[in-house]
């Protein structure tokens, strides 16, 4: 639902192009509406024993979790955050990508994106629901996070190198490859080196903050990459993205608990 919802939410705001208020508020009202769904079925279990009543320090002490102590899940949580931080430094920008280095006009542009996002989607969605099947087959997790980050780097080097918009087709399904195998093994990998695995809730709310803290992030790195050298520099762009993948990938080898 993570990769499925990007993909429908280019598809919708593709129709509004033209009335940017729909733009914004199309999606936000079926995000309302979705939202409020979930809420009224979700069979919500209560505690049987109140909380005792803690003070702010002892909420901010929950978002710390001990590299010392808890290695294993240090170093996941690292290259989850690098390879995040790969993924969206380009796809932050794949639409003026396409306007600056593809020459499209913004309605070709777009059009173009809405395919590309959905080919890239699809890719992600199936790798990783085959990665993860065929990582249970296996009993093995870091081998298919090493393919997953040669998978990027390959997509990386195709789009440097993408002059027809054909090719940068080719690139998403080879980045949609890359980065589902990943998806689909790093957070079975990150359950097997839980601190506490009997209560999971706060550790992996701490292991999301390394999928969504880099989409604050990549924007302004991206941007300053891009800028570098009088503007539309895409190939440092590209290049950082890779090596912060391999970087990430490379973070993954001293987790020691899982093969």
């Amino acid at each position: 639902m993570q990769n499925l919802a990007p993909t429908a939410g280019t598809w919708i705001a593709k129709c509004f192009t033209d009335q940017m208020l729909l733009l914004f508020l199309v999606p936000s009202l079926i995000g309302i509406l979705l939202v409020v769904g979930y809420v009224m079925v979700l069979p919500d279990k209560p505690l049987e024993t109140k909380p005792p009543r803690e003070g702010f320090k002892a909420v901010l002490r929950t978002y710390w979790v001990s590299p010392r102590q808890h290695p294993d899940f240090a170093w996941a949580w690292l290259s989850r955050f690098l390879l995040t931080l790969a993924n969206w430094i380009f796809t932050t920008f794949r639409l003026i990508y396409l306007q600056h280095e593809m020459r499209l006009t913004s309605a070709e542009a777009t059009e173009t994106l809405a395919t590309g996002v959905l080919m890239y989607g699809f890719c992600v969605m199936g790798s990783a629901q085959a990665a993860g099947w065929l990582s249970d087959h296996f009993g093995r997790r870091k081998p298919f996070i090493a393919v997953a980050a040669v998978l990027f780097g390959i997509g990386m080097v195709i789009l440097s190198q993408a002059d027809t918009i054909g090719v940068f087709y080719c690139a998403e399904l080879v980045l949609g490859l890359g980065f589902g195998t990943y998806l689909g093994v790093d957070l079975a990998l990150v359950i097997d080196v839980l601190p506490d695995p009997e209560n999971p809730s706060k550790d992996l709310g701490i292991f999301n903050i390394a999928m969504s803290a880099p989409q604050i992030f990549a924007p302004a790195l991206g941007a300053l990459l891009i800028s570098l050298g009088g503007g539309h520099n895409y190939s440092i762009l590209l290049i950082t993205a890779s090596a912060v993948c391999l970087c990430g990938a490379l973070a993954i080898l001293p987790v020691r608990k899982v093969r």
